[in-house]
């Protein structure tokens, strides 16, 4: 007959087979002793005070703003040391973060011989996505915040001046009119925009096999340029930058790469 005890914790009655056994504590059930493993993790994290994001305690550091000491994430710490530094003023910030973003790229080794400018398209595809996703939740106050939608932009960002590598054109080039008068656009705008630039990307492997004619790679141009601009209102209406879209988004690819996780999934990294 199994022997039956009681867990320390909520009081429930037990099978000896089923529980664990803490010592002097005594028996605890398999619902309390996970709880209290998740509990003791989240003891072991706390909150970057920039970002929000959840680290290991040992991974922030102070960071002075003003008179106000705030413990921030290794990633944030470097993006405000980045934006501070003198030393980054750009005389061309686009072509400047292209360079820099560039050093981070791994699609000219992709698996089977997939095409970089396929690859890029398609991440540029389910960037916008994830971007669009932040906008909604950042929109209905709920979860997300702002420097989590710049992170995301910077990601958009990042896949647009990669394709416009791959495609031959510094970034500066698709931004070449940015600061003309025209119609403002919004976030609805950049999935339109984006299914427009894969669409002629499809065409460029189907009908040009992969070589572009000059025609296709004008089209390409323009339909980059309608992201950038579609980009660049979507932030301005909320007050974010593409500078700021820039610098956070260089400053987390450099954390990322020091610690060797360029590679995997998910924003927490």
């Amino acid at each position: 007959m199994t022997e039956i005890v009681e867990c320390f914790l909520c009081g429930k009655d037990i099978s000896v087979d089923s529980c664990h056994y803490l010592g002097e504590l005594g028996f605890i059930c398999e619902s309390c002793d996970a709880y209290l493993r998740v509990y003791a993790a989240m003891e072991r994290r706390a909150e970057c005070e920039m970002c929000t994001d959840f680290v290991d305690k040992d991974e922030l550091t102070t960071y002075k703003d003003g008179e106000n000491e705030l413990s921030v994430c290794n990633g944030c710490a470097e993006y405000a040391a980045y934006i501070a530094s003198p030393g980054d003023t750009m005389t061309n910030p686009y072509d400047t973060y292209q360079e820099q973003a560039l050093k981070t790229a791994m699609f000219d080794n992709l698996p089977n011989g997939f095409p970089p400018m396929a690859y890029c398209a398609l991440a540029l595809g389910g960037e916008t996505g994830e971007l669009l996703e932040k906008l909604t939740l950042l929109r209905t106050h709920v979860t997300a915040n702002t420097f989590e939608t710049i992170r995301e932009a910077g990601d958009v960002l990042w896949y647009l001046a990669a394709l416009a590598h791959v495609s031959g054109y510094q970034l500066s080039t698709v931004f070449a009119d940015e600061g003309t008068t025209r119609k403002l656009l919004d976030a609805t705008d950049i999935p339109v925009r984006v299914g427009r630039v894969q669409e002629l990307v499809k065409k460029i492997y189907r009908d040009d096999y992969g070589v572009p004619t000059p025609e296709r790679r004008d089209a390409l141009l323009g339909a980059m340029r309608d992201v950038g601009r579609a980009l660049v209102d979507t932030c301005g209406r909320h007050a974010i930058t593409l500078q700021d879209v820039m610098d956070a988004n260089i400053a987390k690819l450099r954390d990322r790469r020091s610690r060797g996780v360029l590679q995997g999934s998910g924003d927490n990294r």
